[in-house]
């Protein structure tokens, strides 16, 4: 009769320590996707802020000339202009914000409308200041974010 009352402890004991050890592996199963969506999150962040600021440093690179690359306002937010004459016509790129988006805009003068512009990727603002052949500025992304821009203008030189 003892024998019977042991084997039914064991038992009972055997499926508590399995629903404990369970328990214990689906916690660190939903901590570890915690932690993961969260890394993600800010990769994703951390991704469209230092690519759009290089997006930017390398069309100041590719510009023809320093006097090719200006700044001014255009829809809401500060723009990067960089002119290009192609067979004697005058084109501009602009660079800029609009509506939570980083844009770029190859137009004819004249023909610029902010809403035109291709979609590059999420941002908050863009703010650009050209102080001699020194472009130096910031973007904050769609996060809040701040990524500092500081590039020499150097078109032209190989």
């Amino acid at each position: 009769m003892k024998r019977k009352d042991r084997s039914g402890l064991i038992s009972a004991a055997s499926v508590l320590l399995t629903l404990i050890f369970t328990f214990c592996m689906v916690s660190v199963l939903l901590s570890g996707a915690g932690i993961y969506k969260k890394l993600s999150a800010d990769e994703t962040g951390l991704w469209e802020t230092r690519t759009c600021s290089q997006f930017i440093a390398t069309k100041v690179r590719q510009a023809a000339s320093p006097e090719s690359v200006s700044t001014a306002t255009f829809g809401d937010s500060d723009a990067l202009i960089i002119e290009d004459v192609i067979e004697g016509e005058r084109f501009l790129t602009y660079i800029y914000v609009y509506e939570g988006t980083l844009r770029e805009l190859f137009a004819a003068e004249g023909s610029e409308e902010p809403a035109a512009g291709e979609l590059l990727a999420a941002a908050g603002g863009l703010s650009l200041t050209l102080k001699g052949d020194l472009l130096t500025g910031q973007l904050t992304g769609s996060d809040g974010s701040v990524t500092p821009i500081c590039v020499q203008v150097r078109g032209g030189l190989q």
